[in-house]
């Protein structure tokens, strides 16, 4: 394609929604907290700050992290968790089988991680890391980002 990956610049808008799509999905598996959606957004927000760096070498990557700041947000508000489960299928489903997409499934996989860990159950988020729920969805990820 014009842009040097294998996706038109249509699939890669929709693609740059998958780190909001997985986050939130990660967040809404075992319900929102105010503080807990401070922590992981700013545990996100972090994370891509660097990713930059780890996938230098990931054009498709690369694309994604830099269209951050055309993706349509409204797209996401309100959305319940099983409405995310059906994007993270969507997404899933229109990735090709080539070593930029794999770095794209890795990518994706680290945004749900970094957001599952940021805060805990317990008081003030100071508990267990991940929940049973956040490890499910982060299960269900992997399985259909083909990572298992």
């Amino acid at each position: 394609m014009s842009n040097g990956t294998a996706y038109s610049d249509e699939e890669i808008n929709l693609l740059a929604h998958g780190p909001m799509i997985v986050m939130m999905a990660t967040t809404e598996s075992d319900g929102v907290t105010p503080m807990g959606l401070l922590k992981e957004s700013a545990a996100v927000a972090g994370f891509m700050s660097k990713a930059h760096d780890t996938y230098h070498d990931n054009l498709l990557v690369l694309l994604v992290i830099d269209g951050q700041d055309k993706i349509d947000k409204t797209l996401l508000e309100n959305r319940t968790y099983d409405e995310l489960l059906a994007m993270v299928d969507d997404l899933s489903a229109m990735l090709k089988d080539d070593a930029e997409s794999g770095g794209y499934r890795r990518f994706l996989l680290e945004v749900a991680e970094h957001t599952a860990n940021a805060a805990g159950e317990g008081l003030f988020g100071s508990g267990v890391r991940i929940s049973a729920q956040e490890a499910d969805f982060l299960n269900y990820l992997k399985q259909r980002l083909g990572l298992v």
